[in-house]
């Protein structure tokens, strides 16, 4: 063997073992064109092996056809790498007509031997270092420098745009494939310029593939949505099981195996078998949520473990039809004892805040109810009556709401009697004298008695303020305030009419009327029920809303019968 035998032997092992160097690094993320390009580098070389040691020129064509690899698809990838390094975005239709163009002057080459129109001969011939290829131009030769020279030029401006914006691809990248460029083109030149008879371009494939090999790693470095990737990939321990539209099996990776190992019995290319429910029945609920447009996790128990699943389509291209579904699985066992920790806390706590405002509201309506008697025990003449009024409101209310008059609901129902029993607390601020006199109240009595609703407003908001909801200070405010209006307008204290007037009020007018007609009072005896019902009844739609009318006589036997039972107690 010759001398350029083994110098392209030798070659072909650096270029080799650059590719085995990248394939043992085990990258998580693969850049196809690195791979590419130190591929194709291998094979050139091999290409010039093998022509070095060819017996005759038919064994010659072939290996230099291998060789031409380097100067016809190797320069279109290296250029679409060197793009991509350097961030610059390719349309893919022009992709396309590099790659078409390569290939083409590729071919043209390997099928010379029937035309010769790329090479008008080819023979072979040796000196004491090797084999020579004696070749004479074909008329289609020039193609060769129609594809090399505008690519040249434009590899050579794709470098020096990559060096004034270092802010988009790492210098040592650009300079990576700025030397290799360089080497190569002036290996060529001189080459054509000199008439060399042997190449010499294996010489510098072998170092720029060493030189693309160690700057890959370098470069990935710099791509943060690769390194976010494999972060991602190793740092969640998250499963993920790949289904083909057809929920045929695709695949799991080792994260999904440990959470399922049934997933190591199923047979690819084949739908999951029925005795592999309920996981089967989950991946069913995920794909045809997600075909409905939801993407809510669903959970899962295995054992001790808690599993959460979530569905997503997955694409083999950027743009391309749908690849199937990705199913990721996660171990949520602590996430969800923390949330049955915080539910049961939460019940706790809202059961404990309940006693607690059960409690408050408990002395709250002591404290009302004992200030409603004390102001009553002064009031000689209005024994009971609060205790009785509220009694009435429940009548009332519970009337309303169970045939859907007054669009009375519970909580507000509630609140009317929770609130009856303060209707007269402004009392307090009247005067004994007026407050118990057995007769009739002079004109200027009859105005401070007047007074007593807006105070006993003021005395409810007093009591109230800070510690009861304010929907209820206000229900609580209005009866106080309001409970002496009229529906023509004639009450007191602001003389409000019709619907101006609070319903609550409305409803506690009515209340406070009727005990006063069938009580005692120091000034007058009880009146009949009978009498009682005609004066309520007139007063409809004057002193009393008229939507009261059915109301009270829907209730009227059992009031009667609950002031009957009073009055024997």
């Amino acid at each position: 063997m010759l001398l350029f035998t083994y110098l392209y032997g030798f070659l072909f092992i650096v270029s080799a073992s650059a590719l085995i160097y990248m394939a043992l690094k085990t990258y998580r993320n693969v850049d196809i064109y690195y791979w590419t390009i130190v591929f194709l580098i291998a094979i050139t070389t091999l290409g010039f092996l093998e022509r070095s040691m060819a017996k005759n020129s038919a064994e010659a064509m072939m290996a230099h056809n291998l060789a031409c690899i380097g100067s016809t698809l190797l320069p279109a990838v290296y250029f679409m790498g060197m793009l991509r390094a350097f961030k610059i975005h390719v349309k893919r239709i022009a992709k396309f007509y590099l790659y078409l163009i390569a290939i083409l002057h590729m071919l043209l080459i390997w099928f010379n031997s029937t035309h010769h129109l790329y090479y008008s001969s080819f023979d072979i011939g040796w000196t004491k270092y090797g084999l020579f290829l004696n070749i004479k131009k074909g008329p289609l030769s020039f193609i060769h420098h129609l594809y090399t020279i505008p690519l040249t030029i434009a590899i050579a401006l794709s470098c020096i745009h990559a060096f004034k914006h270092p802010e988009k691809s790492p210098r040592r990248t650009v300079l990576a494939f700025a030397i290799i460029t360089t080497l190569i083109d002036a290996t060529y030149l001189f080459q054509q310029v000199f008439h060399w008879k042997y190449d010499f371009f294996p010489f510098f494939f072998g170092i720029g593939s060493w030189m693309i090999a160690l700057s890959y790693e370098h470069n990935f470095s710099h791509n943060i949505n690769s390194i976010v990737s494999t972060m991602h990939d190793e740092g969640t321990e998250t499963g993920y099981i790949a289904f083909n539209l057809k929920k045929e099996y695709l695949g799991a990776n080792e994260a999904a195996l440990d959470f399922l190992p049934l997933l190591k019995q199923l047979h690819l290319d084949k739908e999951m078998p029925e005795e592999y429910s309920p996981l089967k029945n989950i991946i069913n609920q995920l794909i045809i949520a997600l075909e409905e447009g939801k993407v809510e996790p669903y959970f899962l128990k295995f054992g001790d473990i808690v599993l959460r699943f979530k569905i997503r389509y997955f694409y083999i291209r950027k743009k391309g039809a749908t690849g199937g579904y990705l199913i990721s699985v996660k171990d949520d066992t602590e996430h969800q004892h923390y949330l049955s920790f915080v539910e049961n806390y939460n019940k706790t706590l809202q059961y404990d805040i309940r006693k607690q405002t059960e409690h408050i509201r408990q002395i709250q309506e002591h404290v009302v109810m004992g200030l409603a008697n004390m102001i009553e025990n002064r009031d000689e003449s209005t024994g009971g009556h609060v205790k009785r009024t509220s009694d009435v409101i429940k009548i009332l209310v519970e009337y309303m709401i169970d045939n859907h008059i007054g669009n009375l609901d519970r909580s507000f129902a509630d609140s009317i009697v929770r609130a009856a029993p303060m209707h007269d607390l402004g009392k307090i601020s009247i005067d004994l004298n007026i407050l118990c006199k057995p007769g009739k109240l002079t004109p200027e009595e009859y105005e401070i008695m007047k007074t007593h609703p807006v105070k006993s407003g003021e005395i409810v908001k007093t009591i109230l303020g800070g510690v009861e909801e304010p929907g209820f200070i206000e229900v609580a405010c209005n009866v106080a305030r309001y409970h002496h209006e009229k529906w023509n307008g004639q009450g007191y204290p602001e003389q409000l009419k019709e619907n101006d007037i609070p319903l609550e009020a409305r409803i506690m007018a009515v209340a406070d009327v009727y005990d006063a007609l069938v009580s005692k009072r120091c000034y007058k005896e009880p009146m009949s029920f009978e009498e009682a019902a005609r004066v309520m009844i007139e007063s409809m739609g004057s002193h009393f809303d008229p939507m009261m009318k059915d109301v009270f006589l829907g209730c009227r036997l059992s009031l009667e019968e609950y002031y009957r039972l009073s009055a024997d107690e």
